[in-house]
């Protein structure tokens, strides 16, 4: 366990997220115990996630504090040839929630791209 800062909005399409729930994957297990290929510690783990929207970037449209959402573990580059086919699991400059390049949900706040951000219904807890 350690004390990390609260990550900050950086861009303008982007959403910051108080976690409210989070699974435990079966991939956080492996990095747990060192046997992930590419969840290495440090790191803050946690990819299956669900929260409220705390603030919004200034372009995005779509959300405001308070909306409960989930999150897409996947922020693709958006411009490769896989990105523009609407192959995103294959962009090879994608950031994984819950690695090095994207710290994780088992910490108390995420941000997002609007883009990997979509409203939980109502009808679901």
């Amino acid at each position: 366990m350690i004390e990390a800062e609260r990550p900050s909005i950086q861009s303008p399409d982007q959403v910051l997220i108080q976690v409210k729930t989070v699974g435990v994957c079966g991939s956080e297990v492996h990095a747990f115990q060192g046997t992930h290929p590419f969840r290495k510690a440090p790191v803050i783990l946690g990819h299956e996630m669900a929260g409220d929207v705390v603030s919004v970037g200034e372009t995005v449209a779509d959300f405001e504090p308070r909306d409960r959402v989930i999150v897409d573990p996947q922020w693709s580059c958006g411009e490769c040839a896989y990105c523009r086919a609407g192959d995103v699991n294959l962009c090879p400059s994608k950031k994984v929630l819950g690695t090095t390049s994207w710290p994780g949900a088992f910490g108390e706040y995420v941000v997002a791209p609007e883009e990997a951000v979509f409203h939980l219904p109502d009808n679901l807890s």
